[in-house]
């Protein structure tokens, strides 16, 4: 089977930086999986890279920056969103993720088709029992729930775990002042 990728929406590098230290605290707490925090636009896209890379050049210059919002915690019953943030479905979100949708939909991992976009930020991945869930989530400091404008969408290449992971490549959206 060929590779898969990802089209991530990153935070700029001081929340980044501010929400890498929390995920990396209860991953070393908990022993899980380390992440990127990120906001996945698109995920489990199977095709050749440079088809994708043109592919994602026309994306990323007719959308503008979208703005993130974020509006509370969550849990769930799954790995991969064990703990997150719960983002707005914002307009800007919504257009980003219909136009990605329209272009990489045939190349989606069919495991992956017909899923409900829910935008969100994880901050631990695995298999933790729900209740240790809420008090993690009763410990969170509120003032991680901010917003940010996204400038660019990134390329990664998914392997079988998260700790291999890579950014293939940053797209800038259009200039925000062209709109």
């Amino acid at each position: 089977m060929s590779e898969q990728y990802s089209l991530w929406l990153l935070p700029p590098p001081e929340q980044y930086k501010r929400l890498q230290r929390v995920i990396s605290k209860l991953s070393q707490q908990y022993s899980t999986p380390l992440l990127e925090p990120h906001v996945t636009l698109y995920g489990r896209i199977i095709d050749e890279e440079a088809q994708i890379i043109d592919t994602i050049r026309e994306l990323a210059g007719r959308l503008s920056p979208p703005l993130i919002n974020f509006n509370g915690f969550s849990l769930w019953d799954e790995f991969f969103r064990s703990i997150f943030m719960e983002a707005e479905r914002t307009a800007e979100l919504e257009q980003a993720y219909q136009a990605a949708h329209t272009l990489f939909e045939p190349f989606l991992h069919p495991r992956y088709r017909g899923r409900e976009f829910i935008p969100h930020l994880s901050l631990m991945y695995g298999n933790i029992p729900t209740e240790e869930k809420g008090k993690i989530i009763a410990s969170l400091d509120r003032d991680l729930l901010t917003s940010f404008l996204v400038d660019n969408v990134s390329l990664y290449r998914l392997r079988q775990e998260p700790a291999e992971w890579v950014k293939v490549r940053d797209f800038a959206f259009r200039n925000i002042l062209s709109s």
